[in-house]
């Protein structure tokens, strides 16, 4: 029998978030389990081997770059794994909440460390320098909020990837990590894009994250009455107009 990832759809972050903090009652976030699996992927990265899917290397290797900043980038494994790989990068910043960097920083004290709620401490970025994004803006209460202070900076290419994609809604549900419901927010892609442009950005590439689902488990979003079939999430690439 296969395991449910999702359940319940709201409209609202409050609605889900209100959900979640029904269903998580009895249940401590699994921070430990988290924190695991993101040393796990250091490791891997560090040996050059690409724990998760992503195309920034494929990136990096047909454009100039001098610097990328990794929004919620968890241990740094992503530009760790960069740095193995052989793409020198002037600049590597991680953007991430307190909790993180008190984990991972002195791990990893070769990239630069910035609080999540200190962005704008970051003044001026070189030119050719990108902003990353994997499996995080998905979670963020306002994501138009943060995105519009974050890509005033006027990056020279902007990434997401995993970013969780419905055709024609968009809609918040609960997500099931290890016993946990987290809000979880699908986006209507096109609303999605034409918003990342309206910021002055202009969508390059945009393809599919991964091309099928774990066997085990089932990614119909579950309602009282109905389920919903997500699309695959997507990697999306944004240039500067």
């Amino acid at each position: 029998m296969k395991n449910f990832i999702f359940k319940g759809i709201h409209f609202q972050h409050e609605e889900a978030s209100r959900a979640s903090e029904l269903a998580n009652a009895k249940t401590e976030h699994p921070n430990d389990i988290w924190k695991s699996r993101q040393l796990a992927f250091l490791s891997e990265a560090s040996a050059g081997r690409n724990p998760r899917p992503q195309i920034l290397s494929s990136h990096l290797a047909k454009h100039n770059t001098c610097g990328v900043f990794d929004y919620g980038g968890g241990s740094g494994w992503t530009l760790t794994l960069m740095e193995s790989l052989g793409y020198p990068l002037q600049e590597r910043v991680i953007i991430e909440t307190s909790q993180s960097i008190s984990w991972f920083k002195d791990l990893n004290p070769s990239l630069k460390w910035v609080n999540e709620g200190e962005t704008d401490l970051i003044k001026e970025i070189a030119s050719n320098t990108v902003f990353y994004s994997n499996s995080c803006i998905q979670y963020l209460q306002n994501y138009k909020d943060s995105l519009t202070n974050l890509l005033l900076h006027r990056w020279t290419h902007v990434i997401f990837e995993d970013l969780p994609n419905f055709s024609d809604r968009d809609i918040w549900t609960l997500q099931q990590y290890y016993g946990f419901w987290n809000p979880y927010h699908f986006f209507k892609v096109d609303d999605f894009t034409n918003f990342v442009e309206s910021l002055g950005y202009e969508l390059i590439l945009k393809q599919n994250y991964i091309d099928s689902f774990p066997e085990n488990w089932d990614y119909a979003i579950q309602d009282k009455s109905s389920s919903l079939e997500p699309n695959f999430p997507l990697s999306v690439i944004f240039k500067r107009k």
